[in-house]
């Protein structure tokens, strides 16, 4: 196998910054539900790539928890597990690929975006902040497409254009799998 990084569910077990270790916990399950409902177990290659299909860097993803059928019970709505599934593999990719290392979540009154980045949990300063928009499926289909998934939110993620703060969107397809991970660069006058 090449050098891949790894991206290991687990670590959202932990106290990363902003995802306390019951909401990590829940998050990791869901994207081992979502990888194991698409025939996928732990070790499986998650090749992420930018907008125009390139990619940017391929993971291993790794797991512990072992799920048996009656676990899988709590886990029936299939469009909320995937939700969940893709910020649990957002926020490893993040950690991965960029400075931010403290998450929170937005409310949902139309701020276009499921977290707001910080590279400190000490800071206040929207100067060193960013906004993260996540989508995940478990299947693309012809009708429901990666690509159009990512313009949708990008478009979505300009409702809060108004901080000033760029945004990056992350949608992920259980399937393949693969996830598109995009920056949009805001330009402050």
């Amino acid at each position: 196998m090449q050098d891949y990084k790894i991206l290991n569910l687990e670590d959202l077990r932990q106290n990363i910054s902003g995802i306390d270790q019951d909401f990590g916990a829940y998050l990791a399950t869901n994207a081992v539900v979502c990888f194991l409902m698409q025939g996928h177990q732990t070790g499986v290659v998650l090749k992420v790539q930018n907008e125009k299909g390139e990619i940017i860097e391929n993971f291993v993803v790794h797991w512990e928890k072992q799920l048996t059928p009656k676990d899988l019970q709590s886990y029936k709505d299939k469009k909320e597990v995937a939700n969940y599934a893709g910020m649990a593999l957002a926020v490893l990719v993040m950690l991965q690929l960029t400075d931010y290392k403290d998450f929170e979540r937005t409310e949902s009154n139309g701020v276009g975006v499921d977290f707001w980045l910080k590279k400190s949990a000490n800071t206040l300063d929207f100067e060193n902040s960013a906004r993260l928009e996540v989508s995940a499926i478990l299947s693309a289909t012809p009708k429901n497409m990666l690509r159009t998934r990512l313009q949708q939110k990008i478009t979505q993620s300009q409702q809060s254009d108004d901080t000033n703060t760029d945004a990056y969107i992350i949608v992920v397809d259980f399937k393949e799998p693969e996830m598109f991970y995009h920056l949009r660069l805001i330009q402050t006058v």
